[in-house]
């Protein structure tokens, strides 16, 4: 039995619980998941899933790196030369064995360079296979969406739509089901790619279960942050306090939508939360007066 089949079952199993749908266990399977942003655009289009989550994609300064590294040439080594504000260089180079075969020779037939400003392509001699192998490579690779960024855009939707971590999964919210699922048909026309949900229904063992889940998740965060502003000092930037101001803020309505969902409370974590929120707010006072 396949791992799919395996999942479907368990899927057709858990539907037929007692009790409302309180949300879904997400599982992703990804293989060459790789596409255009274009091609990406237009499946989200269609499938109703929110362009706003789509990843942007390779920049120039990536993409030329990304070419470099990867393309291949037979008989030619890609090197790295220089980079700085204006260019990106990299050099083509012919590696041969001398005729002892004792030892090997390395000569640089051609500069390649990404301009920086414009992002440009300037070939020392363009018509070198590795110029031309590289120049395909890097207008391939503009905007382009690999496996990873996919990979980060389904954790992105599962975190910011109130998703915690069961061991190496998530669970989202019911709330969210229409979304998981235009989410879904996307990242399933991606390649041999496969994205389970596992619909998860209000029992007591359930409960139990996503309770459990959300209070390490919480107590993982608030960890997280605690030990990040014992190291905080004078020398914090104000912009950095404010931005942790904002994450208690996501914590505290993450507990609240749980709360809601399975009628559970976390008041000690809350408790907690409230106490470093009010420290970040002391270094920010004392930060503006200062300034004053």
């Amino acid at each position: 039995m396949t791992a799919r089949s395996t999942r479907q079952q368990v899927a057709r199993a858990v539907e037929s619980q007692a009790g409302p749908h309180i949300g879904d266990v997400v599982f992703v399977r990804l293989w060459q998941a790789g596409a255009s942003r274009a091609r990406l655009e237009r499946l989200a289009d269609a499938s109703g899933f929110p362009t706003s989550y789509l990843p942007k994609g390779l920049t120039p300064d990536q993409a030329w790196q990304h070419a470099c590294r990867t393309t291949r040439v037979d008989g030619y080594l890609l090197r790295p030369i220089a980079k700085d504000d204006k260019a990106i260089v990299w050099g083509a180079v012919r590696e041969d064995v001398d005729p002892d075969e004792t030892d090997l020779d390395y000569a640089l037939e051609s500069r390649l360079a990404l301009l920086r400003a414009n992002s440009q392509t300037v070939f020392e001699h363009p018509a070198h296979p590795v110029c031309v192998a590289i120049d395909a490579a890097y207008r391939g690779a503009l905007d382009s969406i690999t496996t990873e960024h996919v990979r980060a855009m389904v954790k992105r939707v599962c975190r910011d739509n109130g998703g915690v971590t069961i061991g190496t999964e998530f669970f989202v919210p019911g709330q969210h089901a229409s979304l998981l699922r235009s989410m879904k048909n996307v990242v399933e026309q991606l390649g041999g790619s496969q994205l389970w949900l596992l619909p998860i229904h209000d029992t007591g063992e359930s409960r139990e279960t996503i309770d459990r889940a959300v209070r390490a998740d919480l107590q993982d965060e608030i960890t997280t942050l605690a030990d990040e502003i014992a190291k905080f000092d004078d020398s914090t930037q104000e912009s950095t306090l404010e931005r942790r101001l904002e994450r208690f803020s996501e914590l505290r309505e993450r507990a609240r939508l749980y709360a809601g969902i399975l009628t559970v409370t976390h008041d000690d974590l809350l408790t907690k939360v409230s106490e470093l929120e009010t420290t970040v707010a002391r270094m920010i006072g004392a930060k503006e007066t200062d300034n004053g």
